[in-house]
């Protein structure tokens, strides 16, 4: 009898009654918490990275879900669960319909959805979208499937082997965490971190880049929130791969959840109490990764161990996580959210844990002969060195085929793995969803400016308190350190036509001639000739002020940490959705932006306009 407790349960032709209702609403059930694990992913991925790139991560943890359900039906599935070739891989049951285990299909699925969402928080921030989304189905039509066929399947190589792996610890975990290993190698770290050098063109904001780092890297409550969700999920995780509670499977349901806790709770003590032994401080990062990875750690054998070995298995578990994860750096590894720690090192100790704990004296019936003994149960090392093999072959199988992927889309297919700088300083929520986090410092300033209407005298004791503040917090970051910080505004600096001139009011209000008499506006006593001419004029004038306006963010950028001015930049590159004519240089197309953008801040309008002029006179020539 194979130990595998998530073996699929293959279907009889005559019927797809095959489990009992009870059975069937445990799967859906779990299944359904399983997948609002999506959304802790998503909570906890949005919290790690700069608020200019939320939108795109939560973008792509749906599609996760999305191109997933569409893979895993097309392939994934046969790949996974079909007639077992060699037992290394299925062979039909492709686009299944019929006489299929429609419950057990579901909670594959999030399987399938969650080892694919792994990758996201590795690659934050700088991976191209629509590389990801291949990369994606990539994981779920094909790399996902044939490792779960080795060690699910009942002839699975693996599971002929005796490999323990409950709730996907390997599978799911390591194998995710490995593809994104090589994600965040051959991306490389993010612009500002580990030494990655800027671009020459961009070379004047490099104090804006280093600054948004430090200002606007995501919020802790996401993170925490989405850790707290993580953790509910994984009790379906776990216990719902008993997969029914007819039998005995209602016992093992909470022997699992049992010992998941026990992990869970052991691993954020631990990870915490050496998180502030090295750093004196309990960070949110270092709350969730403690969490996560003692319940990781305890994945694999949370149906074979006792609650002894449950709580020494989460324990070393948070403590893995933690010492990774301050090695990283090190190590030139740039890991936004945590992937590497949490799924891929402790993943790996999770998946060699069965192999010193794993024994039968639990309460829900296993035999001898269901499940080996592990080291500490005098059970020798076979079953360790069984786990270490597994664990092995998934680890390289996910690193060739991730790395294979990468270079087949850079160096045969010749697309950009990763963004251009310029959208990557930016964020990707501007670029590739529309999205301009910054604009929010615009309508303050409208706000402001409406409340100064209404009420003048409370917008006076508004503006004053806000001056005050800024006096405060510029004088206390100048005194330490000696970093460079912008000046504290003037009352000035902060009125209309202050924010004006840093560009906190839309370019439509900044873009109106101010100069043109009554007569030019009102076009009164004009021949056709001199309305065109007068056009004319009114575009030169307009390309010139543009151009000088641009200069002065540019040198704005270049000479104080200008938060305003690196919001001029950003609303630039979603101007699609303004009125106002185009800053010349700086493209609407989202597939034309890249870093030439700054650099053409300081090429001669003049010059434009002769082009202009020189295509008009070619096309009445013809």
């Amino acid at each position: 009898m194979s130990n595998n407790t998530t073996a699929v349960m293959f279907v009889s032709e005559e019927s797809c009654d095959v489990r009992s209702p009870g059975d069937t609403a445990w799967l859906l059930s779990c299944g359904v918490l399983v997948l609002t694990m999506q959304g802790g992913f998503a909570l906890l991925e949005s919290g790690s990275v700069r608020i200019n790139n939320t939108v795109n991560i939560l973008v792509k943890n749906i599609f996760d879900l999305m191109l997933g359900g569409v893979g895993f039906w097309m392939f994934g599935w046969g790949f996974a669960y079909g007639k077992s070739q060699g037992g290394f891989i299925g062979s039909d049951q492709f686009f299944p319909d019929d006489n299929l285990d429609y419950a057990l299909w579901f909670f594959q699925l999030s399987f399938a959805a969650t080892a694919a969402t792994i990758d996201s928080g590795s690659c934050a921030e700088r991976c191209s979208l629509g590389v990801y989304f291949g990369l994606s189905f990539f994981m779920t039509v094909f790399t996902y499937p044939v490792a779960a066929h080795w060690v699910w399947h009942p002839d699975g190589w693996l599971a002929q082997m005796g490999f323990v792996d409950l709730a996907g610890v390997s599978v799911v975990h390591v194998l995710g965490g490995a593809s994104g290993l090589v994600c965040s190698m051959f991306l490389g770290p993010r612009m500002g971190i580990l030494g990655r050098p800027v671009p020459e063109e961009l070379q004047c904001v490099t104090k804006q880049l280093e600054l948004s780092h430090r200002v606007f890297a995501g919020e802790a409550v996401h993170q925490l929130f989405g850790a707290l969700l993580l953790m509910f999920g994984w009790v379906g995780f776990n216990s719902g791969s008993s997969l029914g509670l007819a039998g005995a499977g209602h016992v093992m349901a909470g022997h699992v959840a049992f010992t998941t806790m026990l992990g869970a709770s052991f691993g954020t003590l631990s990870g915490c109490f050496l998180a502030f032994a090295l750093t004196r401080r309990l960070s949110p990062g270092a709350i969730a990764t403690s969490l996560l990875a003692g319940l990781v750690s305890v994945t694999g054998g949370a149906h074979v161990m006792s609650a002894g070995a449950a709580a020494m298995t989460g324990t070393a578990g948070g403590m893995v996580a933690i010492a990774t994860m301050n090695m990283l750096p090190k190590w030139g590894i740039d890991d936004p959210v945590g992937v590497l720690p949490v799924h891929f090192f402790a993943g790996i100790f999770g998946s060699l844990v069965p192999g010193l704990f794993s024994h039968t004296g639990v309460c829900f019936g296993l035999s001898d002969g269901d499940v080996q003994l592990g080291l500490f149960h005098d059970g020798g090392m076979k079953l360790l060195a069984v786990q270490t093999l597994g664990v092995f072959a998934i680890t390289v199988w996910a690193m060739f085929w991730t790395a294979a992927y990468l270079y087949f889309v850079q160096n045969v297919l010749r697309l950009d793995v990763r963004v251009s700088p310029i959208q990557e300083m930016v964020g990707n929520d501007v670029v590739e969803h529309g999205v301009d986090v910054f604009k929010r410092l615009k309508y303050t300033h409208h706000m402001q400016e409406m409340m100064g209407k209404l009420n003048p005298d409370r917008s006076k004791s508004i503006t004053e308190s806000a001056i005050q503040r800024s006096r405060v917090h510029s004088s206390t970051h100048r005194g330490g350190g000696g970093s460079r910080v912008a000046p504290a505004p003037s009352r000035k600096s902060v009125d209309l036509q202050g924010s004006r001139s840093l560009g906190l009011i839309p370019r439509a209000k900044l873009l109106l001639p101010s100069n043109i008499n009554a007569q030019e506006t009102s076009g009164d006593n004009l021949t056709t000739k001199e309305r065109k001419a007068l056009g004319q004029k009114r575009k030169e004038r307009e390309m010139k002020r543009n151009h000088s306006k641009n200069r002065m963010s540019v040198a704005a950028l270049a000479n104080g940490d200008n938060l305003e001015a690196l919001s001029f930049v950003s609303a630039d590159l979603s101007a699609a959705s303004d009125d106002a004519a185009p800053v010349p240089g700086m493209r609407r197309n989202r597939s034309d932006v890249d870093g030439t953008m700054i650099a053409s801040a300081f090429s001669d309008p003049s010059e434009d306009s002769d082009k202009t002029s020189a295509t008009r006179s070619s096309s009445h020539a013809k």
